[in-house]
């Protein structure tokens, strides 16, 4: 602030006299005037210009909705649309075989963690496209594993959880209850 302060002072000093003879006497004090003008012109001008905002193209943001005080989000996996829970306790995302398509193998049952909180459950890690909002993964590795435990528990269609591997890849994660909106800043 300081510095600004004295580059104020110095656009308003008054020009010094230039001792020129001649008919451009009066052209170069009115130059020097004018000079001065644009300098004071500039400093307001940069004194009232707003701070530059983060760029809003660098959030993703995910409506969603709430069942039982849960977040339930749309996303889309290798094409297939799936609703997910959003859980922040989750390392990895998580997904049903149907939700993931062309699941030519079994998968036992999501059943409680005898060990501690938590669910537990044989998956298998494989590679799909995966979409949340206007974000796309292409070849992100997710968990595929039966979930139907979930939607019996919860009373409400769950194709899988969206955990803690998309969530670490942003810098923010904001909910706004009031929108229904997840802000995932980049």
């Amino acid at each position: 602030m300081r510095i600004f302060n004295l580059m104020a002072q110095e656009a308003l000093k008054l020009p010094r006299r230039v001792n020129v003879r001649g008919a451009g006497t009066k052209f170069v004090a009115k130059t020097l005037a004018g000079a001065r003008g644009l300098c004071v012109l500039a400093l307001v001008s940069l004194f009232l210009t707003p701070p530059a905002l983060p760029d809003k193209s660098d959030v993703v943001y995910v409506p969603f909705r709430t069942a039982q005080s849960m977040i339930l989000v749309d996303a889309r996996v290798n094409d297939n649309r799936a609703t997910l829970l959003l859980d922040t306790g989750a390392n990895h995302t998580i997904v049903s075989p149907k939700a993931y398509g062309n699941a030519q193998f079994q998968v036992r049952n999501l059943h409680k963690n005898d060990q501690g909180p938590g669910m537990r459950g044989d998956a298998m890690r494989l590679r799909a496209n995966f979409a949340l909002a206007n974000r796309v993964w292409i070849s992100h590795p997710v968990y595929v594993l039966n979930v139907d435990e979930l939607t019996r528990r919860f009373g409400t269609p769950v194709d899988g959880l969206l955990g803690q591997d998309v969530l670490q890849e942003f810098r923010s994660v904001r909910i706004n209850y009031k929108s229904h909106v997840i802000e995932l800043e980049q």
